[in-house]
């Protein structure tokens, strides 16, 4: 069966040129199990498409499954999937599905934009990447993100239903995903509940106080805190998944003086291994000009982790390009 997947406008803002290696990566990994397929990069006008012949064995009666298409439409790139027929010379394309199952509204986390900010997509498609990795033996899917920034990957889990803690040094930037998170609710009348308080590890300058939000499937809660005593603030609580965002060479300086975060990468990634269940998976997005993709390897490979031989290199901006590196946790 023959589908064409209609590429995101946004993905163009969110991968620039390497949008179809991109796009193919993500899709083997997520959906394929990491078996190769052929795929054709495909412009109708202003649309871009990806076309593949999908195998029998995914289809019911000449249809996909139903989790399928939601499978596929949960990729980060993906707007809508089409299926192809060909009548006598002409070509159609019947649209069948153009809105993934979440459990809570995309506004929670497209609703608020800010200099600095991971791309939305970005994020979600490292989530995706680690939900096809973890192979843990957990019904409860939970994600911890150690250097959660404003914690847009905090809001992807909730809309996955999956309960999320983050970790984040700088005061401001929880300060920012409680204002930014309350807004939304209101605004939409997302129903949740919120709770506010200080982690009995709370230490000086602000570390321990956490803004939870308690939604219908899950919570979302973001504790000011150092990423090397992330295990201080969740308590018993242990992770089928890890996503963050490392902070670019070009706007962060470690604890040496070196540019990049790998210095704190070394003296966090022992504790971050801890807060995993095994055959947990993590996803690091990353600048691969600092930290090398070898170094940042080698801290985790110390810390206990092994490293999947996934790379899916992109540009975001003239200066930096990025890449995601994919951890497990040994079963």
């Amino acid at each position: 069966m023959k589908l064409r997947l209609l590429i995101n406008p946004l993905a163009r803002g969110a991968y620039f040129q390497q949008v179809e290696e991109v796009a193919k990566a993500e899709l083997i990994h997520c959906f394929f199990q990491g078996q190769q397929i052929e795929t054709q990069h495909i412009h109708e006008g202003n649309l871009e498409f990806m076309e593949l012949d999908l195998p029998k064995d995914q289809c019911e009666q000449g249809q996909l499954k139903p989790q399928d298409l939601d499978g596929l439409l949960k990729l980060s790139w993906v707007q809508a999937i089409f299926y192809v027929k060909q009548i006598d010379d002409s070509l159609y394309l019947k649209l069948e599905a153009q809105n993934a199952q979440f459990k809570q509204s995309g506004a929670l986390v497209w609703g608020s934009k800010y200099r600095g900010k991971t791309h939305e997509l970005v994020t979600q498609l490292a989530l995706n990447l680690t939900l096809a990795s973890s192979h843990t033996q957990q019904k409860k899917l939970s994600l911890l993100d150690p250097m959660a920034g404003r914690g847009t990957s905090l809001l992807w889990a909730a809309r996955y239903g999956m309960d999320a803690y983050g970790v984040e040094l700088d005061p401001m930037a929880v300060e920012h995903f409680e204002r930014d998170v309350k807004r939304q609710t209101k605004l939409h009348r997302i129903k949740h509940s919120v709770e506010q308080s200080t982690s009995k590890k709370g230490k000086r300058k602000g570390q321990g106080r956490y803004i939870e939000f308690k939604w219908v499937d899950s919570l979302t809660r973001l504790t000011v805190g150092d990423t090397r005593q992330a295990d201080q603030y969740v308590g018993a609580k242990r992770f089928t998944h890890l996503v963050t965002d490392l902070p670019y060479g070009i706007q962060f300086t470690g604890a040496k003086g070196e540019r990049g975060p790998l210095s704190i990468i070394e003296a966090a990634a022992k504790t971050w291994f801890k807060l995993l269940y095994p055959g947990a998976s993590g996803a690091i997005i990353f600048n691969t000009l600092q930290p090398k993709r070898v170094n940042l390897e080698q801290a985790f490979i110390q810390a206990g982790f092994t490293c999947e031989p996934f790379t899916i290199p992109h540009r975001m901006s003239e200066s930096i390009k990025r890449d995601i590196l994919l951890i497990k946790k040994p079963l």
